[in-house]
């Protein structure tokens, strides 16, 4: 889990510095995207284990992942999801043969 965890913050880093003008000169070769896009699909529908950031006003608060937050609950946390779909779309833009090498 901590390897994964690891690239993805790689990842997600290397997304931040690409979009943000700070370096253009970033390149990752189209084997690595398919990599990093198989770390997002693997988790996107895995519901658990789940870390859950929100605060419980009641019993009825307490609900399973897939209902809390039924577009981005796959992966550890809300967080880690949402960051997996923003990678999947970046790289399909940047390699839009990725498709193939996931099939």
């Amino acid at each position: 889990m901590n390897k994964v965890l690891n690239i993805l913050i790689s990842l997600i880093i290397f997304l931040f510095l690409a979009n943000s003008g700070i370096s253009q000169n970033i390149t990752i070769s189209q084997e690595d995207a398919a990599k990093f896009a198989g770390l997002a699909l693997k988790c996107i529908d895995k519901p658990y284990p789940y870390k859950p950031g929100n605060v419980l006003g009641s019993d009825d608060d307490a609900v399973p992942p897939r209902i809390h937050h039924p577009a981005f609950y796959g992966c550890f946390d809300w967080h880690s999801a949402v960051h997996g779909h923003w990678m999947l779309v970046k790289l399909l833009k940047e390699f839009p043969d990725v498709k193939k090498q996931m099939i």
